[in-house]
């Protein structure tokens, strides 16, 4: 139920930014629009988050909603997984804001800190710490 309720609101955000997303290479486009995580460290999603004991804690899906400027939410589903049982997701918001640096663009998010991030090939790139995310339009 949580699943199809967030596609849902994944399809309809899509929706209603499409006008404003791109996928295009050129550093001065904007990058508004609902942006779906594809790999996390180089990893595809569902990407291992953590491991401990017989339990892996995975994060399944990551929606990144950009307006056309300043402040942004971020929705994550994280599920962990154990020998006995699958477990429900758990999902978690955060926000922040971004704002053009130069060729790329600067992030502040509310749980992952200050990043950078760059668009190249219809990919967003953005690097926290140590974590680098990369997204694309659905």
């Amino acid at each position: 139920m949580r699943i199809r309720f967030f596609l849902s609101a994944v399809v309809l955000t899509a929706t209603v930014f499409a006008c404003n997303g791109t996928s295009s290479t050129d550093a001065g486009t904007s990058i508004a629009g609902a942006w779906l995580l594809k790999s996390l460290n180089g990893t595809d999603v569902p990407a291992v988050l953590s491991v401990s004991g017989n339990d892996t804690t995975f994060l399944d899906t990551e929606l990144l909603i950009l307006p056309p400027a300043g402040k942004y939410s971020r929705t994550t589903n994280k599920v962990t997984d154990s020998p006995s049982i699958f477990g429900s997701p758990v999902t978690g918001t955060s926000s922040g804001t971004y704002a053009r640096k130069g060729s790329g663009y600067s992030f502040n998010d509310d749980s992952l800190g200050v990043g950078t991030g760059s668009l190249t090939n219809g990919m967003l790139t953005i690097a926290f710490g140590g974590q680098v995310h990369v997204f694309s339009l659905p």
